[in-house]
């Protein structure tokens, strides 16, 4: 990332930064140190990603939590008028690009809570941002292996596994 590329995302991420941070250290937003913010900043991942029709985008990734993988933020932000604007935000690992008929790619977010104990939520997009399209969750199967099943007290439908060797 260019220096003049982080310069226009930090007002975009830090508030989103910020209120990670303050759930995380059980703090009011107020009540946060600047300083520890500010390396909460340079501490993230940025990276560059294509997503079709809509370019580049910044995905951009703050462990924050430590070992807690699920915790940490895993955001995607488009440029958009000499800025960015986030179009997803999301936690746990991902994303996974599928192709798509459309042209821009669908995304998959997964959680984990252990072996067969993860779920991974599908983002297609539409009108400016992703919205969640299908969600699956993974039970303990037959043996060694992990079933699918659709996402309990989910009304959206179950998708084909996008890490089926798992």
């Amino acid at each position: 990332m260019s220096a003049q590329e982080l310069v226009r995302l930090r007002p975009i991420v830090m508030p989103d930064l910020k209120k990670l941070a303050a759930t995380f250290e059980n703090e009011n937003e107020t009540d946060l140190d600047p300083a520890y913010l500010e390396s909460l900043f340079q501490q993230c991942r940025f990276t560059r990603v294509a997503l079709g029709s809509l370019g580049p985008a910044i995905p951009v990734e703050s462990d924050l939590g430590g070992g807690m993988g699920n915790f940490g933020m895993l955001n995607i932000y488009l440029p958009a008028h000499g800025s960015y604007r986030r179009i997803i935000a999301e936690a746990g690992f991902g994303p996974k690009f599928l192709s798509t008929p459309g042209p821009v790619p669908d995304l998959v977010f997964g959680w984990a809570g252990g072996v067969c104990h993860a779920t991974y939520s599908r983002y297609h997009y539409q009108t400016g941002s992703y919205i969640s399209s299908a969600c699956n969750q993974e039970v303990e199967g037959k043996g060694d292996s992990c079933a699918i099943k659709t996402c309990e007290g989910s009304k959206l439908p179950k998708f084909p596994n996008p890490w089926p060797n798992s």
